[in-house]
């Protein structure tokens, strides 16, 4: 995402109150206006209002990828599909069949990992083993 300097001082009052901030004020406030970018970017036709789960539904079969869960789910093999639904009370098995099929091999390399080293308390430990 190319960042406008000038709109950017705007939002943020101008070069003197920029001056003032700190590194970490700075930061903080590029992080804010990038997501109000972003942000604007998903609203559709210009009417301000966001698309409704429907619509977002309908496009997840038009993409290789899944929105907002990063490159690790890229589809190599032309669009990806529509998840099946999951049941009332989902089991840990139900989220390897329902969900991690296609990264079950990651996901149990990943518990190994931790299941050995410091992380343990963090992903381990939480799952209740």
């Amino acid at each position: 995402m190319k960042i406008a300097r000038q709109a950017l001082f705007d939002h943020l009052g101008g070069p003197v109150p920029v001056a003032a901030m700190s590194p970490d004020a700075k930061a903080d406030a590029l992080d804010h206006y990038l997501m109000q970018q972003l942000n604007d970017a998903v609203r559709t036709g210009g009417d301000g209002k966001y698309p409704k789960a429907a619509d977002l539904e309908a496009q997840v079969t038009t993409r290789p990828y899944r929105r907002g869960v990063g490159n690790l789910f890229l589809s190599f093999h032309g669009n990806v599909k529509q998840l099946p639904p999951m049941p009332k009370a989902p089991t840990l098995a139900d989220f390897f069949e329902l969900r991690f099929h296609e990264t079950a091999n990651h996901v149990l390399q990943s518990a190994h990992r931790a299941r050995g080293s410091a992380e343990r308390r963090c992903y381990v430990d939480e799952c209740g083993h």
